[in-house]
């Protein structure tokens, strides 16, 4: 029998299909009068207490990705595959199956089998689903049927070879057979062209030729039930299974967005560095646009999607910080970009030094003619010369002696910064907030990076995002929320699309093995990790001490483990000279930080330690595999050696553009100093892998054959990781 096409159908009673929106009064007519009696007198008997969700005729309960009853919707982007769970149970013992249904913005359905998985008796399944390919709000529902085939199923392979009522029991699988063809027979007349009707007819003919065996007394009664049971059978089942008393649960909210606000990489830089340069005396002449527009293509060959730039906005005097942070700046001293706001203006004006408005607007042009994005710091503070500070006083703190607080976090301070109070006006702080959104959008920004969100109130991100979203559902937006748990889940769940994360300080195999799954877990529906190994703000002891093999390790993890990854630039330098404290001690920030100076760099020299290409390399990898541009697939294998992690990805080949599985193993030496080996175990069942199969090294080229278990042997510097592809 010929295999079929993917179906798409009209009918949702098919498993696995694309529907067409029509009424569907299949639940309907499949509900008995009794049933509908019952329910009713359920609603009667409760209409004097507070309403309440009736249970459907089959159960389901637990339903996730929903987090506080379908309240906030979960994220996915378009076509991404990823997995819905329920408890569903039915009375008695008879068998019961599910189908998980995506509806998407046009009210087309689209059903996927789902499975027990887990612990027999746990009642939980699960569909691994995809989403669809139009961006908009979507939702999906579940399906609880009864599986009269397979109920059939078992009770004859007791009753028959216990020689227990057999003729009865093959009167009854006849019946079942019948109803089945009965079934194909109706929903027939609804496939469409793209269909293989002629797999349908021969499955038809099949089960009626089945019905007609199981009473026939001519056929041994071994063969009549191996006939019932054969894989031919099993296939039709899987293809378009026979579902009765179909009920479906209720209908959760779904988010479909576009790729880059999950799958992305980013590239920051400072504007004015880039291009800058230092005269015979010392003194720098600043970088601006048009200097920095030309370092694009070099982040483009690179293979990043979206350019960050920090604040570009004028920079306060009062306060202004000095080089490494000090509080005793010179005339030379540019200062931090996030001291925003002077009287050359505040959020919506451009300093001087980077250019004009018209150059930024260039900017932004020449980044989208080579299919960049340009992503903005939108930093709700001001330096004490901003423009707010005289128009709008009652937007800051007040202290007693009437001077306005400035920004800490003992015991550091900000004295250059000045945090906005949103309790005296909030209604006046929206409106500029949005007014400046729109002015930046205007010039063709797309992405913002939100600095500290976490410091404002969860409510203004939640107005002010669904707001900008309402009109422009393209903008993308990124946290910069090193905070609590909670609050980062939370500010997920009101509208940012992707968050910094504790990816900078997790490093041991102990601590990546608990991390990397709990973010790639439910979690990603709401917050979506973004894995940067430094920052301007950060360069932990572990980039610091190990160097290029540190930085090596740590590209790869971030752009393995996460489909948002971003550089900070330096790192093709290996930049991992940490900053000495008047104590001593170290701080974890760079040496000579840009946040406060502009920096020099020789770009003649940054192949020396061959980051680029690796960086280069990494990017390739994710948009030519599938797989890694997924939150929900990843999983971490077992090794023999603390030093060395393994994980992989997996994405089934029903799934794929080529039909086929892609899987993806990443092993690595998590050990900067010296060589390790182990061996690794697979997870063969969760990777659909056959004993033996063959793996390209995606790194360096090298195939190796491979089994369950196989042994590797990983140096510093030399071979820090193999990114095996298994081949199928």
């Amino acid at each position: 029998m010929a295999k079929p096409i993917k179906p798409t159908v009209k009918n949702p009673n098919i498993s696995s299909s694309t529907v067409k929106p029509v009424k569907d009064d299949t639940l309907a007519k499949s509900k008995s009068s009794a049933t509908e009696k019952a329910r009713h007198r359920a609603k009667v008997a409760s209409s004097s207490l507070p309403e309440v969700e009736i249970i459907e005729r089959f159960p389901v309960i637990n339903v996730s990705p929903a987090f506080e009853g379908g309240r906030f919707a979960p994220k996915v982007i378009t076509d991404e595959v990823f997995p819905i769970d329920a408890k569903i149970f039915r009375e008695g013992h008879d068998r019961l199956g599910a189908t998980a249904v995506v509806v998407d913005v046009d009210g087309c359905e689209r059903r996927f089998p789902m499975h027990p998985v887990g612990y027999s008796g746990d009642d939980n399944w699960q569909a691994l689903v995809q989403a669809p390919s139009k961006v908009g709000e979507s939702q999906f529902y579940i399906e609880g049927w009864s599986d009269d085939y397979h109920t059939w199923e078992h009770i004859a392979w007791i009753k028959v070879p216990g020689k227990i009522d057999v003729d009865l029991t093959f009167s009854m699988g006849a019946l079942v057979f019948e109803k089945w063809a009965n079934q194909l027979e109706r929903e027939q007349g609804t496939i469409t062209p793209n269909y293989d009707n002629a797999y349908m007819d021969d499955a038809i003919r099949t089960l009626r030729n089945v019905s007609k065996s199981l009473t026939d007394s001519n056929i041994l009664v071994q063969d009549r039930l191996n006939a019932a049971s054969s894989d031919q059978i099993h296939d039709i089942w899987n293809s378009f299974p026979m579902r009765t008393l179909v009920s479906a649960s209720r209908k959760y909210p779904l988010t479909v967005q576009r790729p880059l606000s999950s799958f992305c990489s980013w590239y920051q830089f400072f504007p004015r560095s880039e291009g800058a340069v230092q005269n015979a005396d010392g003194s720098i002449i600043s970088g601006n646009f048009k200097t920095a527009a030309k370092s694009l293509d070099r982040v483009k060959d690179m293979g990043f999607d979206v350019i960050y730039v920090p604040p570009i906005h004028p920079i306060g005097q009062s306060f202004r910080k000095g080089k490494n942070n000090t509080l005793d700046a010179g005339a030379d001293d540019v200062g931090s970009p996030w001291a925003i706001g002077s009287e050359l203006g505040g959020h919506d004006a451009i300093h001087p030094d980077l250019g004009t408005l018209s150059d930024f607007k260039q900017f932004v042009a020449r980044a989208k003619e080579l299919e960049l994005e340009v992503s903005i710091d939108i930093a709700l503070q001001a330096s004490p010369d901003h423009p707010w500070v005289k128009a709008h006083p009652d937007w800051f703190v007040t202290r007693p002696d009437g001077s306005i607080a400035y920004a800490e976090n003992p015991p550091k301070k900000y004295q250059d910064i000045y945090p906005l109070n949103f309790d005296t006006d909030p209604d006046g702080i929206v409106e500029e907030v949005l007014r400046i959104l729109r002015f930046w959008i205007s010039t063709g920004v797309t992405v913002f990076r939100i600095d500290n969100p976490h410091t404002k109130p969860v409510w203004f991100w939640q107005f002010v995002i669904a707001d900008i979203k309402r009109s422009n559902p393209e903008v993308i937006w990124l946290a910069e929320a090193f905070t609590l748990p909670s609050m980062m889940k939370t500010l997920g769940l009101v509208g940012f699309d992707q968050s910094h994360s504790y990816f900078l300080w997790r490093n041991t195999k102990q601590e990546l093995s608990e991390f990397l799954p709990q973010v790639a877990g439910n979690d990603s529906f709401w917050f979506r990790p973004s894995f940067w190994p430094t920052t301007p703000d950060n360069l932990t002891d572990y980039l610091a001490v190990g160097g290029a093999s540190a930085h090596a390790v740590r590209a790869i993890l971030a752009a393995m483990g996460s489909p948002t990854w971003g550089i900070y630039a330096g790192y093709e330098f290996v930049e991992h000279q940490q900053r000495q404290n008047p104590d001593g001690t170290y701080a974890v920030e760079h040496v000579d930080s840009e946040k406060y100076q502009i920096k020099i760099r020789d770009w003649s020299k940054v192949d020396q330690f061959g980051m680029r290409a690796l960086l280069t390399r990494l990017n390739q990898i994710r948009k030519e595999h599938f797989a890694c541009q997924n939150f929900h697939d990843l999983q971490v294998q077992t090794t023999d050696n603390d030093a060395i992690l393994c994980i992989s990805r997996h994405i089934p080949g029903k799934f794929t553009r080529d039909g086929k599985d892609d899987t993806i193993i990443v092993v690595i030496n998590l050990d900067c100093g010296n060589a390790q080996k182990s061996t690794v175990y697979l997870d063969y069942t969760a990777l659909n892998l056959p004993g033996t199969f063959r793996v390209v090294d995606l790194l360096d080229g090298k195939e190796f054959g491979l089994g369950q278990q196989f042994f590797v042997d990983l140096a510093p510097v030399v071979s820090v990781a193999h990114i095996f592809h298994v081949q199928r």
